[in-house]
């Protein structure tokens, strides 16, 4: 579904689109079936077709009845896909599909035209929930959620009209909110991706040295401001575009990220965007620093810089492993590490007292938390981690080296849910981490936990924690532990507070993104309870789920 030219170039009310959902059998396109499906074709804003009918799978709905509430009886008599298949096939003819979380719909539509000897010949995709996240600064971009705020009518969830009408009415709101010039201009819109519109691009880039613009710029995790902004260059790398100037009054020097710029106008113009409010504040700032060194330089014998960037890699393997003294200590904690795995180490007692505190809502099989620690390492922990080291000059493998010579037992449990209160408090104190709150919120299992973690934070920033030299060894950000205890302190107080996220998190859509849905434990939970409970299943998903499946993630 590559974009036609003509088509992008036109503007929304011109564009022939097809609105879309699907109520399914599975998530899994290669194994479910659609059951239900609306299609709606227009021209711009005027419906000209639309297509709704219930659709009889071969294999029954199964569990998939609890979610949509259509069973067996209710589509024994409904057209198998096949029958309306030329149907379907026609009203995607040329249009640009339109859904929320769209991807997932146009692969099933994909694959089970296939299976009727068809193709998906629309035009391309836009996806309503890339477009909410960019527009609005909602606590859920559900669409549910973003009906209920929008007062979109939405009667009943999980049936392919109700949520096909009020994707549409959504589509129109976001339009009115982004005021794209052409449909081109959305189709830039993406989940995880950096891409600037081109038509703020082009705006910013005429506006150098000339009359100074307003801005309406969303900063992650916020809602959108409105600046006047004089700009003064547009910069563009293979991490995307930058808007360099300064704002007025007061000629406050920015750097904004492009793909976070919602709308651009004349400088006299109120742009106006609608329910204003912060929401998952974030901690590090979105704006970024010109002329400062390349981040992939190295980082060697800075003065005041922390051991980490400052020894040369032979003192800091001999500072990681540390003397004779403690090296008992830390084959003991492996060893008790290792105990635990072959153990259970009571994973659903610890399930149960996690729920009971309230800190998850679920509570996933023996096979879902496999898979999901899979997932969880390849799609959030290596990829979020590589980034950081690979932007600061720091070999990610020799990194891992040094983890293991300081604590060898922290890299035995990537979920925490076999590690003790020392692993995980050391875990906490080794790495500077994409998002704490997980850790914290396992430390919830232990009495003392956040007691302790307090303590040892106060000693290491004070210089008399026991294994300052090795974790000093490792931990490549001088005021981490610092900051890790300004943190702490403000979260035992409120867990509400906004998360302490590294830069590259909070600086990266993509990132931002996977932190929602692996960056506490409760969301952690509830994405594991969605993967495959079997054995059999578990292991299909792992090798045929290449990419992180955002439709089981946190909106």
């Amino acid at each position: 579904m590559s974009p036609g030219a003509d088509v992008w170039a036109l503007g929304v009310d011109d564009a022939p689109l097809c609105f879309v959902d699907l109520e399914l059998t599975s998530l899994d396109p290669e194994a479910g079936e659609i059951c239900e499906l609306c299609l709606i074709r227009a021209r711009g804003r005027e419906e000209r077709e639309a297509l709704v009918s219930l659709v009889r799978p071969s294999r029954g709905v199964g569990e998939s009845r609890a979610y949509h509430g259509l069973d067996d009886e209710a589509l024994a008599r409904a057209p198998s896909f096949a029958a309306l298949a030329p149907r379907v096939a026609s009203l995607l003819d040329g249009a640009v599909l339109v859904g929320h979380a769209v991807g997932h719909d146009a692969e099933f539509l994909r694959v089970e035209l296939g299976r009727a000897g068809l193709t998906a010949s629309a035009e391309g995709e836009i996806d309503t929930l890339a477009l909410a996240r960019r527009a609005f600064g909602f606590r859920s971009n559900k669409l549910g959620a973003l009906a209920a705020e929008l007062g979109i009518p939405h009667a009943r969830a999980h049936r392919a009209e109700d949520d096909a009408r009020a994707t549409m009415a959504l589509f129109f709101r976001l339009v009115a909110e982004l005021e794209p010039a052409t449909l081109g201009d959305l189709s830039a819109v993406k989940v995880g991706g950096r891409a600037a519109r081109p038509d703020v691009v082009d705006a910013c880039r005429a506006a150098v040295g000339a009359a100074p613009l307003a801005l309406r710029y969303r900063r992650s995790g916020r809602s959108a401001e409105e600046l006047r902004f004089v700009v003064t260059a547009v910069e563009i790398a293979d991490s995307g575009a930058t808007v360099v100037g300064y704002t007025l009054p007061g000629r406050a020097r920015r750097v904004l990220l492009a793909h976070r710029i919602v709308a651009v106008g004349p400088a006299g113009l109120a742009l106006g965007f609608v329910h204003p409010r912060t929401v998952r504040g974030r901690r590090a700032s979105d704006e970024g620093m010109v002329g400062t060194a390349s981040m992939g330089a190295p980082h060697s014998k800075i003065p005041g810089a922390p051991a980490r960037l400052s020894s040369d890699p032979a003192a800091l393997l001999a500072r990681a492993a540390g003397g004779r003294d403690v090296a008992l200590g830390k084959l003991a904690r492996l060893a008790r590490g290792l105990s635990a795995y072959a153990l259970g180490a009571d994973v659903e007692e610890k399930l149960l007292r996690l729920r009971a505190l309230g800190v998850i809502d679920a509570s996933p099989t023996s096979t879902q938390l496999a898979v999901g620690s899979v997932d969880m390492l390849r799609f959030w922990i290596n990829p979020a981690a590589a980034d950081y080291y690979e932007a600061r000059g720091i070999n990610y493998a020799f990194h891992q080296v040094l983890r293991f010579l300081d604590e060898p037992a922290s890299l035995l449990d990537p979920i925490g849910l076999f590690s003790t209160e020392d692993g995980v408090i050391g875990h906490l104190m080794q790495v500077v981490h994409a998002n704490p709150v997980y850790d914290l919120q396992l430390l919830s299992l232990f009495d003392t936990g956040h007691e302790n973690l307090e303590r040892q934070l106060r000693d290491m920033v004070a210089g008399t924690h026991p294994r300052a030299v090795s974790i000093s060894a490792i931990v490549e950000e001088a005021d981490y532990h610092a900051r890790l205890l300004e943190f702490v302190v403000a979260w035992r107080r409120d867990p509400s507070v906004p998360p302490l996220v590294r830069s590259n998190v909070a600086a990266r859509e993509e990132l931002s993104a996977l932190d929602r849905t692996f960056g506490s434990l409760t969301t952690s939970m509830r994405y594991f309870s969605r993967l495959p409970t079997t054995p059999l299943g578990g292991a299909r998903h792992l090798l045929s789920t290449r990419r992180f499946p955002a439709h089981l993630g946190e909106p």
